[in-house]
């Protein structure tokens, strides 16, 4: 604050004296004194002795202080995209470079700003907390906002032909269709039949693709699933779905039925400015600006998703951003289990799935840091898998022990039990020996096998073994092997 009146000079000496008197006495009550502003400085006395201290003052102005009061937040609550609409007072009447306007935990996009009344958008990743306004350095009052994330749980079915009717199952789908909703299947946009918060149903269009399954409210889009639309000898695209940063590459997979490599493919970008390809087989994407785009080659296509690093804090992705999405065989992931990072192998997680259709069938594949699937194996009749310390993995059947190749996928040994025994995997060592207990109708004991060769490297009987009614014990104490184990993750 700066005062307009500068003709301000020193307090007389009498009533100094006065000050300094009042100020070393006894008198416990302050000593004021006050003059005119023509003939004071208006310092306040330095302190006494005396248990008082002597005070100036100058003739009080009027000084009111502003400050942002927000009295209603409308609507309450919103997916990212919604228009939200905060009346007040004192907001400023206008935005300038230091108005800002916080929807939940981040802040939103201003539409329009006035002294009383600001809209501004909720942006994407926003979490519920607090609609706030931000002017001059000071934040006003705050009142509840909650976000409700567009969040897609379930599709079904996750193929069908033009026409089938598929079922969107989530939350935050807004309560009408409304002039922002709208339905992607496959590649391209399918024909809207109902539509709730929870719940949407739509039917395939004419000429769809092999692709992913989306619901759009607000310009903003849900999560992503897989959905295949079946067509004789056609490919799939590996990952299905893809984040990226403006500026960054990466390549995509084309894969036969089979999960061979698929070449020779037509690729096509729905927006080059957005994400090029070159001219490659499979080509480089290249990130060049924020938005969405359709990859396609033969007959299946990958959603891809640029965002402007420069737009998020920190220029990272939030927490929780979906890098990639891989659909596997098409008949739904079982479960995943992470891979020991080895440079025997390739794979970051390895995905197991079962499919009934033409015939019962188990595979696991193995999928790298960036979506793409390395290898594929048939799994089919085993019970147990577990990770081994080179990058593999290792499966168990009733009566064999098989461990497959980090880098090919390929069977690298298998141990067969003795006849009429089983063998079940307990652990897997730091130097790959495996360790499993081998049983039969009259013995049991636990054996040592080496992962290159499939042989036994020892074995220790078990104490204490009996049967009864058909089934194999062991009494006494659990066993209990002390070395360093790669257990299966609870999925």
């Amino acid at each position: 604050m700066i005062a307009a009146q500068q003709n301000f000079r020193r307090l007389p000496s009498a009533e100094l004296r006065r000050a300094v008197q009042c100020g070393q006495s006894s008198n416990p009550s302050p000593c004021p004194v006050s003059w005119n502003h023509s003939n004071a400085d208006g310092a306040s006395l330095p302190s006494t002795p005396g248990n008082s201290r002597a005070t100036v003052s100058t003739n009080s102005v009027p000084f009111p202080v502003s400050t942002a009061t927000i009295s209603s937040v409308t609507p309450p609550s919103g997916v990212p995209g919604t228009q939200v609409t905060i009346v007040g007072s004192g907001l400023g009447a206008a935005q300038g470079t230091g108005g800002q306007v916080w929807l939940g935990m981040l802040s939103g996009v201003v539409q329009s700003w006035s002294d009383n009344q600001v809209v501004a958008a909720v942006v994407p990743g926003a979490a519920s907390g607090n609609a706030r306004i931000l002017q001059n350095g000071v934040m006003s009052n705050a009142l509840p906002f909650s976000v409700n994330s567009l969040l897609l749980t379930s599709v079904a079915p996750t193929s069908g032909l033009s026409g089938t009717s598929v079922t969107f199952t989530g939350t935050g789908f807004g309560p009408g269709q409304g002039t922002g909703g709208a339905v992607w299947l496959g590649s391209t946009v399918g024909q809207v039949v109902s539509w709730s918060d929870t719940q949407v149903v739509a039917a395939v269009a004419p000429g769809a693709l092999t692709g992913v399954a989306k619901i759009q409210q607000n310009g903003v889009w849900s999560n992503a699933k897989g959905f295949t639309v079946p067509v004789s000898g056609g490919n799939t695209l590996v990952p299905n779905f893809v984040t990226m940063i403006v500026g960054e590459t990466r390549t995509l997979q084309a894969l036969t039925a089979a999960g061979q490599p698929a070449t020779g493919l037509t690729w096509t970008s729905s927006d080059p400015t957005v994400v090029s390809l070159s001219s490659d087989d499979p080509p480089l994407l290249t990130a060049l600006a924020a938005g969405h785009v359709t990859v396609t080659a033969g007959t299946a296509t990958t959603d891809v998703t640029v965002i402007d690093g420069g737009t998020l804090p920190g220029g990272a992705l939030p927490v929780g951003t979906v890098l990639w999405s891989n659909p596997g065989n098409g008949s739904g992931v079982d479960y995943i289990v992470p891979a020991v990072p080895s440079p025997n192998g390739v794979a970051d997680v390895f995905a197991f799935q079962t499919s009934w259709v033409p015939s019962y069938s188990r595979t696991v594949q193995a999928i790298t840091s960036d979506g793409t699937t390395a290898w594929t194996a048939d799994v089919s009749l085993t019970y147990q898998d577990l990770p081994d310390f080179q990058g593999g993995l290792v499966v168990g059947y009733d009566d064999s022990i098989v461990t497959l190749d980090g880098i090919t996928g390929q069977r690298k040994s298998t141990y067969y039990t003795p006849a009429g025994s089983q063998v079940y995997v307990q652990g897997v060592h730091t130097d790959g020996t495996i360790f499993a207990i081998e049983s039969s109708e009259d013995a049991s004991s636990v054996v040592g096998i080496d992962p290159a060769t499939g042989t036994r490297k020892f074995s220790v009987p078990l104490e204490q073994y009996h049967t009864y009614g058909g089934g194999r014990h062991h009494r006494g104490r659990r066993l209990s092997l002390s070395v360093p184990l790669a257990s299966r993750m609870v999925p």
